[in-house]
């Protein structure tokens, strides 16, 4: 059994050729558009050959950059000085023990020779521990769990940062954002909670939460001013302005002070009364800028008064 088929007349013909003659014109543009970048760049290694100095095949390329050095020799041509950089020969990797260049990738990626160019786990080992660092008692799994929780909801979301940093990061959405005066007040009504008589010491993120839940607008009626604090190896920005606190991580612009200290003394400076002066001569505060700043912005806190249970 044969098929044959189906012969078309002249005027289906003639239609194909008339749609074909329409695209032709922007076949052309389309094929010139990806054509011709491709063309700049295949000839981009030619062209800058064209104008590029040329080298000498002598020349030791390693050395090319290197500052000027001069050695000094007595009349008998022993050396009596050296002055200026002390470069050796070069050290070729198979010239050095196995535990040198070992040690090297160690430090820098101990998956160096098995990861495919980005580290997946170090990015999450990364993104964990910064995480667990505020939630110490947090298990990893209950975490992760917690997190995916959070993105399904809406109220968090994950994202990459630019170069170099490339971390994985999570942030708040719009509708997550919306959560702040919620928790600030949770937070407010639970500090009236009795403490016991050695309460934990509190992490960063707790202090910076505690910060704001405390803070007194009445206290910081006409205070309008920008101050750093730094806590660990973290720095804030406070921002007091028509009787609120704005918090933000990083630098403050134009700071009145900077205040750096631990969280242990920043509790016994804003809550407990602890002098300010005292603090920084036992060498647990140090402040830059203006003392008196410093101290009014550590009275636009107040202890909440516990609740009778």
């Amino acid at each position: 059994m044969s098929f044959q088929l189906p012969t078309p007349d002249n005027e289906t013909l003639r239609k194909a050729l008339a749609i074909a003659h329409r695209l032709i014109p922007y076949f052309t543009i389309a094929v010139t558009v990806l054509a011709v970048p491709l063309a700049l760049l295949y000839l981009l290694p030619t062209i800058l050959g064209w104008f590029a100095p040329p080298l000498d095949p002598n020349i030791d390329l390693y050395a090319v950059n290197r500052p000027v050095a001069f050695t000094f020799l007595d009349a008998s041509g022993h050396e009596i000085g050296h002055r200026g950089a002390v470069v050796g020969e070069r050290l070729q990797l198979e010239d050095m023990p196995d535990y040198l260049p070992a040690a090297f990738v160690a430090v820098e990626d101990r998956r160096f020779y098995t990861n495919p160019g980005i580290d997946p786990r170090g990015l999450l080992r990364a993104l964990f521990t910064d995480l667990r660092a505020g939630l110490p008692k947090l298990g990893p799994d209950m975490l992760a769990q917690r997190l995916r929780d959070l993105e399904e909801a809406g109220v968090a979301v994950r994202r990459t940062l630019p170069a170099p940093a490339a971390s994985r990061v999570y942030e708040l959405t719009a509708w997550g954002a919306e959560l702040a005066p919620v928790l600030v007040a949770l937070g407010r009504w639970g500090s009236r909670v009795p403490l016991p008589d050695e309460p934990p010491a509190l992490g960063i993120d707790a202090a910076i939460v505690a910060l704001q839940t405390t803070f007194d607008p009445d206290a910081a009626a006409g205070v309008e001013e920008s101050d750093e604090l730094r806590l660990g190896d973290q720095t804030f920005a406070l921002r007091v302005t028509g009787g609120r606190l704005e918090v933000a991580r990083g630098e403050a612009a134009a700071a009145a002070v900077t205040i750096e200290t631990d969280t242990t003394t920043l509790v016994a400076l804003a809550f407990h009364g602890r002098s300010l002066h005292d603090a920084i001569a036992a060498g647990d505060a140090r402040v830059d800028g203006d003392l008196t700043a410093a101290e009014r912005l550590l009275t636009l806190f107040r202890a909440p008064v516990p609740v009778a249970v």
